[in-house]
């Protein structure tokens, strides 16, 4: 009887050993959080935000693409009002300077939670270079509508991509402004 005790005692010393609940240590890596802190963030921003490192070009890339976006809805607003009241040359202009300032957008460095954010900005610029194409014709026709139509959903688009990704990391502006409409 003695001899299936201590085998009994054997096996459970072993089985906490192999578990490794003996003093509850658990084995973390260096730096990550533990469970206290962790349940300390009240949200996922606040865990990404603490777990991206943000350098120098991603707050660059961040103020730079916010000055574009914020300044796609008046621009587009005017293209609107524009096309609406027949001014062909006001309309040609509008979108050349938002073809300019989109060509210069692509310049820009893309840091990695932005990665892919062009690929969307893309479809806006196409829709641009469209409508000026269809400005261009010697006669008003319906395409010009269907680009301007484009132009806008793409730049809602983008405006939304980019709010999201600067609320996903937790990306804080430098100054207050609104992005979304």
């Amino acid at each position: 009887m003695k001899s299936v005790h201590n085998w009994f005692i054997l096996g459970i010393a072993l089985l906490l050993v192999v578990t490794g609940c003996v003093r509850g240590d658990t084995v973390e890596e260096p730096g990550a959080l533990s469970e206290r802190e962790l349940s300390s963030l009240s949200n996922t921003r606040e865990v990404n935000h603490r777990d991206l490192v943000v350098n120098d070009q991603m707050v660059l890339y961040e103020e730079q693409m916010r000055t574009y976006v914020e300044g796609l809805r008046p621009s587009l607003s005017d293209l609107g009002k524009s096309l609406s009241n027949g001014d062909q040359e006001r309309a040609l202009a509008i979108a050349g300077e938002l073809q300019d300032d989109a060509t210069h957008v692509r310049l820009f460095v893309e840091p990695e939670p932005f990665a892919g954010f062009i690929d969307i900005h893309q479809t806006f610029l196409v829709s641009i270079e469209s409508l000026i194409e269809a400005l261009q014709t010697e006669s008003p026709n319906e395409q010009e509508q269907l680009h301007y139509e484009n132009a806008t959903l793409s730049a809602d688009l983008l405006s939304r991509e980019f709010t999201a990704v600067v609320k996903k990391y937790g990306l804080k502006p430098q100054r207050q402004t609104n992005v979304e409409r």
